[in-house]
């Protein structure tokens, strides 16, 4: 029987090398069947027990046969991996009353009209099919109900909103909606809110309010904001409220903004400004006015403010410097392909000296559209990262997720790198987009059985790829999602 890695790597860290082509430098990892390897580590990440980013890892890149693993995880042990599966099968196109029908609980087929409604998928039509015979959470039936608009939809809202048995949250979403209709009644509601603790309350309105943002309730938003003036300037809920009235009525969203902005100390200038940035709006002079020019941190949003809304993404660029937190976070939300050059340049510097987990995931994002966008300034950007590691990294990781073919090339260099990891990582880029050899998919073999030091994360990917590769996928993807 052959050695698994597992033991191969014991011995090695133990210092017990008994196997004399160990000892002569004779590649240990010629001995594994590389299908048989591949199919092991998809198997632990994707099989019983397996998380479902992986999954959503694979969709996102349009890997080979994805369509046919994510039918296969509909068979799942694991809720979240049904859910997940049956979510993207839906972006696919496949009929939602169909993926929704093939769910085994309540908790997942409401799941999944939560992300249809997230994702902007969840039609009128749509949801006039789920309403009909399908067991749905009280909250997801009145999400539909407001979607479908059936004619009885006044007299279902209130006999839900009556209903004292029923989910706090279901009923508030069901006042909400009566509201619509110019039955007022979320003052009530909330009123007669019973919640645990303060958090659990305040939640439980802040879930009401994302599906209001989502189904685009202006009227229900408007009458949140009027009941929650009463609560601080820099209050969550009251912020949310904000937002989304800037999204559905951008009118009635700045007559609430001015009154938040009215309320607010000195001290709380800059995160409500940063309101009017994340809604593109224009801001006015008196707030301008406000803003100190002692405070660095005021005069970088004061220049941010002034600049038109079309234009910040340039203008962001000293406060990236400055590594300003709220600055990176909405520069991270924005579409990479909308931000300059330089704006890119500064924000994957300034992650890789102030990194943490979503500002790298940003700056690999923006990476793969740099690398797209001008392929000779990102090689020399790659090699003047050499002197850091982790940018280095970022970079690598920025190729492996661009769309164009051939972008890989610029990484190889770097397959002679003395840094193993970044070796590693380099050879996954030129391998999934490059114009790879027929020996560097023989070392992209062993990178997925575990020589030479390819992050974890990147070992299914690898993996994926070379059973592609090896037109092995067709045969091998029963193995890996089997029970």
């Amino acid at each position: 029987m052959r050695r698994t890695l597992v033991i191969l790597m014991a011995v090695i860290l133990a210092g017990v090398v008994t196997n004399p082509s160990l000892a002569q430098g004779t590649d240990p990892y010629t001995d594994l069947d590389p299908i048989e390897t591949s199919t092991t580590i998809l198997r632990r990440s994707l099989g019983p027990g397996g998380p479902s980013t992986l999954l959503e890892a694979l969709d996102d890149r349009n890997v080979p046969e994805i369509e046919t693993l994510l039918a296969l995880q509909l068979e799942h042990p694991s809720p979240l991996m049904r859910t997940t599966a049956a979510t993207r099968l839906v972006g696919r196109g496949r009929p939602p009353r169909e993926i929704a029908d093939s769910l085994r609980t309540t908790d997942e087929r409401s799941a999944l009209v939560v992300a249809m409604l997230a994702s902007g998928t969840l039609t009128p039509e749509v949801a006039s099919t789920l309403l009909e015979n399908i067991d749905l959470s009280e909250f997801v039936q009145v999400v539909l109900l407001l979607k479908a608009r059936p004619d009885d939809l006044e007299p279902r809202l209130r006999a839900i909103e009556e209903d004292e048995n029923l989910a706090p949250v279901a009923r508030g979403l069901a006042a909400a909606g009566l509201a619509e209709l110019g039955d007022m009644r979320i003052e009530k509601w909330l009123t007669g809110l019973d919640a645990p603790s303060d958090a659990a309350r305040d939640r439980t309105i802040f879930d009401v309010i994302v599906a209001l943002d989502a189904l685009k309730l202006t009227a229900a938003l408007r009458e949140f904001d009027r009941l929650l003036c009463a609560r601080g300037a820099d209050d969550a809920l009251r912020a949310a409220t904000v937002i989304s009235l800037f999204k559905v009525a951008p009118n009635a969203g700045m007559d609430a903004w001015q009154r938040l902005a009215d309320a607010t100390t000195p001290s709380g200038l800059v995160p409500v400004g940063f309101l009017l940035i994340n809604a593109e709006q224009p801001c006015s002079q008196a707030f301008l006015d406000r803003l100190t020019s002692t405070d660095r941190m005021q005069v970088g949003i004061r220049s941010l403010l002034e600049a038109p809304p079309e234009e910040r993404n340039a203008a962001a660029r000293p406060l990236v410097e400055l590594g300003h937190p709220a600055t990176l976070r909405w520069i991270g939300e924005c579409d990479p392909a909308s931000l300059p050059t330089r704006t890119i340049e500064s924000v994957l510097s300034i992650s890789a000296e102030r990194p943490t987990a979503p500002r790298i995931q940003a700056a690999i994002d923006m990476a793969a559209v740099l690398a797209d966008r001008d392929r000779e300034r990102y090689a020399a950007l790659l090699q003047k990262a050499r002197e850091s590691p982790l940018l280095t990294e970022i970079l690598l990781r920025g190729v492996i997720s661009t769309s164009t073919e051939g972008t890989g090339e610029v990484a190889r260099p770097f397959l002679d790198d003395p840094d193993r990891s970044l070796r590693a990582i380099a050879l996954v880029a030129v391998a999934l987009r490059g114009t790879p050899s027929e020996e560097d998919w023989k070392r992209l073999a062993k990178l997925a059985a575990g020589g030479g030091g390819l992050p974890s994360d990147l070992r299914p990917i690898a993996a994926w790829y070379h059973l592609s590769a090896e037109d092995a996928l067709a045969t091998q993807l029963p193995i890996i999602t089997a029970p």
